[in-house]
């Protein structure tokens, strides 16, 4: 908790065993809020403590048991108080005055009262009276009947108080970070604390909520439109490939658009000129058939029979026909060849 105006020399023992305990409320123990301590306005009482929360904006008075006694504070709305089986004020009393509550009750009418003129905050003051006993003894607040609205008395220590202001933690957000600031600055402390503080301690805040404004870069000054590739500037297109053999898709995915493949194209050159080779290959072998045949027929011509069916199973030979004999010739006549069986000749085929 932040602490304005801390504790003086001239400070009561109580009062500044309080603002200590205040001091240590952070980090783990943190209960959020400022408190102002020995605050007094023109216009009414001063005030041990003044204290805002999130929640409540709160007068403290600070007493401390002047009886080294433990047992029950009754504390009356209009009468004395007195501690059971004891006589005399247990806690001091203000001149005039039955009791602390009159001077708590002056103390948030006029702060009310100030906020409202002074910052435009309309608030409900809560008031408290924090009795301490003596070291040794233990005490109980017993009002006995109802006390003035907004008002309570808390009879502890350290651990009561802290748990007092835990209850009224439940209560509605009553005050932002902008709100305290400005309740401040009409108590005279303008510049003690400022938004970004006030939201670090658990107030919250328009200002640290709304997000960053966004920063302006400098005008950038427009340059010439860009030039649009011509017809001059396309690339030149890609030889189409042609598709793959595979029959997966994925062997036709692996090969990437617009690189045709060497070994493909190199293999494709020869099948191509494979036609033309095998027709010529075709007609020289034909041409060599009709050859081999004309030359058969002229060799056989003046033989008359069968010709051979190649079956060599059978032995018998064919029959045998007369062959007629040329007239003779002036030339020495010859005897006439013996006939012989007509044999079958095949292309390149030796003494045929």
């Amino acid at each position: 908790m932040l602490v304005l105006n801390g504790a003086r020399d001239d400070m009561p023992e109580p009062q500044r065993l309080v603002i200590d305990w205040l001091h240590t409320w952070t980090g783990p123990y943190l209960i959020p809020g400022v408190a102002i301590s020995n605050y007094s306005l023109p216009e009414g009482p001063a005030t041990d403590l003044l204290v805002i929360t999130p929640n409540a904006c709160i007068a403290i008075a600070v007493e401390g048991m002047l009886l080294k006694e433990s047992g029950t504070l009754r504390c009356p709305a209009e009468e004395r108080w007195q501690l059971t089986g004891f006589d005399g004020d247990p806690v001091r009393v203000p001149a005039g005055d039955p009791n602390p509550l009159p001077r708590v009750r002056a103390a948030m009418d006029s702060l009310a009262q100030h906020l409202a003129s002074a910052a435009d905050i309309d608030t409900n003051v809560t008031g408290l009276v924090l009795v301490l006993p003596q070291v040794g003894t233990a005490v109980t607040a017993d009002p006995g009947g109802p006390l003035p609205a907004g008002i309570e008395v808390l009879a502890g220590e350290l651990r009561e108080l802290r748990g007092w202001f835990r209850t009224t933690a439940r209560r509605e957000i009553a005050w932002t970070a902008e709100q305290v600031r400005a309740a401040l600055a009409a108590l005279h402390f303008p510049d003690a604390v400022t938004v970004a503080q006030l939201a670090a301690e658990g107030f919250r805040s328009a200002e640290a909520d709304r997000p960053p404004a966004p920063t302006h870069a400098p005008p950038v000054t427009p340059g010439p439109p860009p030039t649009l590739p011509g017809p001059a500037d396309a690339p030149p297109p890609t030889e189409p490939v042609p598709a793959s053999l595979s029959t997966t898709g994925a062997a036709r995915a692996k090969r990437p658009v617009g690189k045709p493949e060497s070994a493909k194209t190199s293999s494709a050159k020869p099948r191509a000129n494979r036609g033309p080779l095998l027709l010529a290959i075709g007609a020289v072998v034909a041409v060599l058939i009709l050859g081999g045949a004309i030359w058969l027929f002229a060799k056989s011509g003046s033989t008359v029979g069968p010709p051979d069916t190649g079956n060599h199973s059978v032995t018998e030979p064919p029959p045998q026909l007369p062959i007629e004999v040329p007239p003779p010739t002036t030339e020495p006549t010859t005897e006439a060849p013996s006939p012989r069986t007509p044999q079958g000749c095949f292309p390149f085929q030796p003494d045929c």
